[in-house]
């Protein structure tokens, strides 16, 4: 009888254990977790053994996280210079939150280095000949093709500048909310990134293409130049190890992810509404430009906005479903914010 009471102790306590690290870890964490699985057992099975943990576009986000460490801890040196242990240890804590905050968008970029051969061994031809044609049919020219009366060298530089800015904004708006220390809503927003990113792999896997720029190259007669515009696209270039990352459009569906929470909590934080207002016509100006600068077909951005829609729906309601379960509350997640 004894025996039988331990053993059910043993597992409570086993429960408890892995019911505290899920909520620690949250579900942003298991899903990237998850897909990582995923990729090393379809690494194993298509022979991809390039593994790069380290690479260009790492290195950005790994200083502008280790940045943000930095500062934070540096907001509380008092707590170092009070040599309180009870303060050291509060100081620990800090640090060791933010960086599991901060993570999932280092591993997101690490994830997405880790696809460059995986598109090619599992489906090796591309689709672009159909995504052209769905373009055609759609609006019986070839988009980029027509678009290029309007081509002009500022006109080329402000466009490679708004395509840029795209970096910036997953960060911006995780910034702004993670400085509320609203920690349901910063998990909801870094879901819909990570959401975005797992379907964002599949639709690569499913459906590769190269783009335009490289299917159409023969087409154009005139050229991007500027004088900031071809030095952008051989940056681009240079970072980019996915070649065949157009259908969906992440570029077009991470903005509108942003646009949208930039939207739902313009009443949040300070400046909230100038924010947005700011945002709008640069977002806007980013869908615009992957077409434009030739990078994507029409109908990967419809794509990137279907996406982006199911993100921002999903997980507010999954955040939402998922702390209930853990902690019997309901949190306020963006869809309470008016």
């Amino acid at each position: 009888m004894e025996s039988g009471r331990s053993k059910k102790r043993f597992y409570e306590r086993i429960y408890d254990l892995f019911d505290k690290t899920t909520f620690y870890l949250g579900p942003d964490l298991i899903f990237l977790f998850i897909l990582i699985a995923v990729l090393v057992i379809l690494s194993l099975v298509y022979g991809n053994r390039k593994f790069t943990p380290v690479k260009k576009s790492v290195v950005v986000p790994l200083v502008v996280f280790c940045g943000l460490l930095f500062f934070g801890i540096l907001a509380r040196v008092r707590l170092i210079l009070s040599g309180q242990k009870e303060k050291v240890k509060e100081l620990i804590t800090l640090t060791l939150n933010m960086a599991r905050d901060w993570f999932p968008l280092l591993l997101i970029i690490l994830i997405y280095e880790n696809l460059h051969d995986l598109t090619d061994l599992i489906h090796p031809e591309t689709l672009d000949k159909e995504l052209a044609e769905l373009d055609l049919l759609i609006f019986g020219v070839q988009p980029t093709i027509w678009l290029q009366r309007f081509v002009h060298p500022l006109l080329n530089d402000y466009m490679t500048f708004a395509y840029g800015l795209y970096f910036f904004y997953p960060a911006t708006i995780l910034g702004l909310i993670y400085s509320k220390g609203d920690l349901f809503k910063f998990r909801e927003v870094a879901l819909s990134f990570v959401i975005c990113v797992v379907v964002g792999f599949i639709g690569y896997v499913t459906v590769p293409a190269v783009g335009p720029r490289y299917f159409l190259a023969d087409e154009y007669t005139i050229p991007l130049t500027g004088y900031i515009t071809e030095a952008g696209a051989r940056a681009w270039n240079s970072i980019e190890s996915v070649k065949r990352d157009c259908f969906p459009s992440l570029h077009t569906a991470m903005s509108t992810i942003t646009l949208v929470y930039f939207y739902r909590f313009k009443n949040f934080y300070k400046g909230g509404k100038i924010i947005f207002y700011l945002a709008l016509p640069l977002v806007v100006s980013l869908w615009i430009s992957t077409v434009y600068l030739r990078y994507h077909w029409v109908v990967d951005v419809f794509a990137g906005w279907i996406l982006a829609i199911i993100c921002v729906n999903v997980a507010p309601m999954f955040i939402r479903w998922y702390y209930y379960r853990k902690t019997g509350k309901r949190p306020e997640v963006s869809t309470d914010i008016k």
